[in-house]
């Protein structure tokens, strides 16, 4: 399955912002820009751009932004 799953706990409701970006700063896709509520939370994205293509093989960062706090994550897509 080509699909990414993104876990995290907010302690109280707060924009997020889930965005990938590849190696070279280009951003590549926004998953979640949107109020979350209080809780886990289970993202889940079927790698599926824009254009109707599937995230190509290589190194991506994922960046998930909530309120004042960034998180990022390195990934990488080999099918």
């Amino acid at each position: 399955k080509d699909d990414l799953n993104i876990n995290f706990m907010l302690t109280q409701k707060n924009n997020v912002i889930i965005t990938f970006y590849d190696l070279a700063g280009k951003k590549v896709h926004e998953i979640v820009k949107k109020d979350l509520q209080i809780g886990v939370q289970n993202i889940n994205w079927n790698s599926v751009l824009d254009n109707g293509t599937k995230l190509p093989n290589g190194n991506y960062i994922c960046i998930v932004s909530i309120k004042d706090n960034v998180d990022y994550s390195k990934f990488s897509i080999n099918r």
